[in-house]
């Protein structure tokens, strides 16, 4: 057999084989190369993140209910309610019991030498005597020792009366000095009132207008001055203060609180017909 038929052969043989082998429909074909999709989701793949930083929202610092640039409340400071019953203003008691409280009220007492220098500035003859007249007064004092005494405190009381009485007449005298102009005559009665309530003195304040019968019932000596008026319903007012009355408070020998008011010196009207 040659070569041709031999190829011949083999090719025939070859095509038997071919037609007897099963044919693959497309579905399957498909299938092989394009497999169905699952009917259940995708499973998901976990990639780890870094983790989410958190921004905390900026704190509040002022959030205003009201008009930022409302004027503020008024700030009530005090109320007649809120004091009602709030104790009284405590005074100054004239009470001595021994040495020692008489040695540290002395020390009050003979404080004056303000007074000394504003009269030795502006050459005041006339104050220089009445502080010499003081002076004397206290040397009395200082010889006071008799503290068993029910008395004691008012006795003390009037020489304090007539140490205050001396200073007093030093302001009232001024108004009629040349040497001394409105100014120092106010700066004069301010010492004065501050020595007075050193040493425990307290003013009791008039004003004009104010009747003169609760003047005259402080039975004060020497206080006042009159001033002729035409108009009857002025009568027994008072027209001016020249010095307000003053009072020392002391303890009785009953232990309650008694009073010495003095050195006061007013105007009045005195009605006087035509």
């Amino acid at each position: 057999m040659n070569l041709l038929e031999r190829l011949i052969n083999l090719l025939s043989s070859l095509f038997k084989s071919f037609r007897g082998r099963p044919k693959r429909s497309p579905q399957k074909v498909h299938q092989k190369y394009f497999p169905p999709k699952s009917s259940e989701p995708p499973k998901k793949i976990f990639t780890p993140q870094p983790p989410e930083e958190k921004i905390s929202a900026p704190e509040k610092i002022f959030e205003p209910e009201e008009d930022f640039f409302a004027p503020p409340p008024e700030e009530k400071i005090f109320s007649i309610e809120t004091f009602a019953d709030a104790p009284a203003e405590k005074i100054f008691v004239l009470d001595i019991h021994d040495a020692e409280e008489l040695e540290n009220y002395f020390a009050r007492l003979q404080n004056f030498d303000s007074i000394k220098n504003f009269s030795s500035t502006y050459q005041l003859r006339w104050a220089e005597t009445r502080l010499a007249d003081a002076e004397k007064v206290l040397k009395k004092i200082r010889a006071m020792n008799d503290f068993e005494d029910g008395e004691f405190n008012f006795r003390l009381a009037c020489k304090v009366r007539d140490i205050a009485n001396s200073m007093l007449e030093i302001f009232t005298n001024a108004k009629d000095s040349p040497s001394l102009d409105l100014v120092s005559r106010t700066q004069l009665r301010d010492l004065v009132e501050e020595y007075l309530s050193g040493v425990g003195l307290v003013q009791k304040k008039f004003s004009p207008g104010d009747s003169y019968d609760e003047w005259a019932n402080l039975s004060m000596k020497n206080s006042v001055l009159t001033v002729s008026t035409a108009e009857r319903a002025l009568h027994s007012r008072i027209v001016s203060v020249e010095v307000q009355p003053h009072v020392i408070n002391y303890r009785d020998e009953q232990g309650e609180t008694e009073q010495l008011i003095f050195g006061g010196l007013c105007k009045i009207y005195k009605f006087k017909e035509g």
